[in-house]
């Protein structure tokens, strides 16, 4: 409508590649349009993003979307994976619209889910799969295309305790083993203290940086 909302004031913020990242903050401090600007779904109205040293908002809408396609890995709070497909299918659906073969799609696909610890479920569907291997299939959907970063949005929100701390400790594995950059979005603070860096969102701004593991070690 006619009134403006500012979701984000002036903010300013680099990450590491290789770096494991957290925001927090209450709800309506704008985390999530961060993370939608980072991956580039929404479009500043001021200021500039840059992914591997590029601006990324000088691109065209269809170089936006094949930036995002190989640079950019998203995993969401409701797994958002197609039913009715095999969980292998799933996780080669980003490759799909590279210029690679069906065997190499394939076996990349089989590759991310044994290191997901799934090799063994690749024909089931999605149904058939508790939430916490719901989540491992997203991650794996989202690490298949070796992005430059990985997004995550509340990605434990719909998980018992036991389960979201095993994805938090496969996430940590899978950023030290493959040195790829996360950034996630979560009200959980135990999710939050187990990433190397939390930014406290509130009002649009960052209010605050801490840095758990460096102080725990």
């Amino acid at each position: 409508g006619s009134t403006a909302y500012q979701a984000l004031r002036g903010v300013n913020l680099k990450v590491k590649r290789g770096e494991l990242v957290s925001i927090i903050g209450p709800s309506g401090s704008g985390k999530s349009t961060l993370l939608n600007l980072v991956g580039a779904l929404d479009r500043p109205t001021e200021g500039r993003i840059l992914i591997d040293h590029i601006d990324i908002f000088k691109l065209s809408d269809d170089q936006l979307a094949k930036l995002r396609n190989r640079k950019i890995g998203f995993v969401f709070q409701s797994y958002n994976l197609i039913s009715r497909m095999s969980i292998m299918d799933n996780v080669q659906l980003p490759l799909m619209v590279r210029d690679m073969s069906r065997d190499e799609r394939r076996s990349a696909a089989v590759s991310m889910l044994k290191a997901v610890g799934l090799g063994d479920m690749l024909h089931r569907k999605p149904a058939e799969l508790s939430g916490g291997e719901q989540q491992r299939v997203a991650i794996a959907r989202a690490l298949v295309g070796s992005p430059s970063i990985v997004l995550g949005d509340e990605i434990t929100g719909n998980l018992d305790s036991k389960t979201a701390s095993e994805i938090v400790t496969l996430l940590k594995d899978l950023n030290h083993r493959l040195n790829i950059t996360f950034i996630i979005v979560t009200h959980n603070r135990e999710v939050a203290h187990a990433t190397d860096r939390i930014i406290s969102l509130r009002d649009g701004v960052i209010e605050r940086e801490d840095f758990p593991t460096a102080s725990s070690a």
